[in-house]
């Protein structure tokens, strides 16, 4: 069972989510907490066998943090509050609303998750794989090399997104795995050279297999709703604070849904969807994935106290994919993705199937001090007759012996921000033919604004 709570008072924006477990011998209570947006930290706040004892400590967690001011998010309109007495299971009785059954006992509104796994798994059904297919990712079975694995779909992870690694570095026990989701990620297409790139974007645009969008300069993040369950992960598969309103913004579809997004400010860019109903879409091909979000899009489009869904638009055709380039480098967006339309959803994955291709600019600048002890110079420009720095920019330790402060180099970078530094400079040449003068403000390119 599980409850999720939230805390807003002025600048504060906090989340407080509570489970209880069961696994094959034991009882576990986790405490996750933190700023909405953000990872959460997590503690183990019960670990033992018995079930009364654990039922306490999580009454104990939700009462204290409800005495605090803290709000409880509600499913579905439902009363998800835990009380302190649990109605006794009856087979031939159907449980309250919002209540659910761990392993046949009967818990109060809102538990949420019917087995103490966290799968959201009927406790009368068979657990067979083709029952969790559709909700685990990663299979305690993969984590131990000398068991085959199964014939079906290949599922490749790159170094550092294997099971055993996201186990060790979330600091999971091994059925904990099995709840983690490490979102398809975008293999960076840019070339070393300004000419690579220009052949990259040629190949990308003529090669019909290959459609086009926007890339989003924002937080990744999956949004998983399965029952009454809602967890919302970074790329790292960790879990992080949501507002409440996804909640409501996904109350208008029917059954369970996971969805791939780029969170900005209050609105949530959907890219991807792999899960709608009881249908597993990770295995279709990404146009097949897309015109389900088109079907569901007016249903996603409901905007609650200024929190949102909006589908990035699919573009696809030589023609079309080349205007959609020119529009974003004339608005100055960050870049642009390529994903081929028959590429299946591969969680981890970072392969040639679904790639990014930003915009970076360049501009001259003077050196001046950079970090302390790290090899790195400062970059600063001319406003007016005032030299402003605007960041610093990390520099191999057998280049930095022929920079000095001064000296004029040429640097590449993503965007900047207005009244900030440069984002994601890196340095290109010294320049010997460009004088101090030149290093104006006027060459940087700015982080552009989000369209309405």
């Amino acid at each position: 069972m599980h409850a999720d709570l939230y805390f807003q008072e002025g600048s504060s924006d906090k989340v407080y989510k509570i489970n209880l477990d069961q696994h094959e011998s034991y009882y576990k209570v986790r405490a996750q907490w933190g700023r909405r947006g953000n990872t959460l930290q997590e503690a183990t706040k019960y670990l033992g066998e018995s079930q009364r004892d654990a039922e306490r400590t999580f009454n104990k967690l939700l009462n204290s943090k409800l005495s605090k001011g803290y709000s409880q998010v509600q499913y579905n309109e439902r009363d998800i509050v835990i009380g302190e007495g649990f109605a006794a299971y009856d087979p031939g009785r159907t449980l309250a609303a919002g209540a659910h059954a761990i392993n046949g006992r009967g818990f109060g509104a809102g538990s949420g998750k019917r087995d103490g796994t966290g799968s959201g798994h009927d406790p009368d059904e068979p657990l067979t794989p083709e029952t969790f297919d559709s909700l685990l990712q990663y299979p305690s079975s993969m984590l131990d090399n000398s068991k085959p694995r199964s014939k079906g779909p290949t599922r490749r992870t790159p170094k550092g997104h294997t099971p055993l690694n996201v186990r060790r570095r979330l600091n999971l026990e091994p059925e904990e795995c099995d709840k983690i989701f490490v979102p398809h990620l975008l293999k960076p297409a840019n070339g070393k050279t300004t000419e690579m790139n220009r052949r990259v974007l040629n190949d990308f645009m003529r090669d019909n297999s290959y459609c086009a969008q926007e890339k989003k300069d924002g937080q990744h993040f999956t949004i998983k709703r399965v029952r009454d369950d809602v967890i919302v992960r970074n790329k790292l598969g960790k879990s992080v604070g949501f507002p409440p309103e996804i909640i409501k913004m996904l109350g208008e579809i029917e059954g369970d849904i996971h969805l791939d997004v780029e969170g900005i400010g209050k609105t949530y860019h959907i890219f991807d969807i792999m899960l709608l109903g009881d249908r597993d879409l990770t295995g279709y091909g990404y146009e097949d994935r897309y015109s389900k979000l088109v079907e569901i899009k007016s249903k996603l489009s409901l905007p609650v106290n200024g929190y949102s869904f909006k589908l990035v638009p699919l573009i696809k055709g030589t023609t079309a994919k080349t205007a959609l380039h020119n529009r974003l480098t004339r608005k100055n967006k960050e870049g642009i993705v390529f994903k081929k339309l028959r590429a299946p959803y591969v969680s981890g994955a970072r392969n040639d199937t679904m790639c990014k291709f930003k915009f970076y600019a360049e501009l001259s600048a003077r050196v001046c001090e950079g970090r302390v002890g790290k090899s790195s110079i400062g970059l600063e420009l001319l406003n007016g007759d005032k030299w402003v720095k605007v960041g610093n920019c990390t520099v191999s330790a057998k280049k930095m012996y022929s920079i000095r402060p001064g000296m004029v180099v040429e640097i590449k970078y993503l965007y900047g921000y207005k009244g900030g530094s440069l984002y994601q400079p890196s340095f290109k040449e010294i320049r010997d033919d460009v004088l101090s003068s030149e290093c104006s403000m006027d060459q940087i390119k700015y982080k552009s604004e989000e369209d309405d």
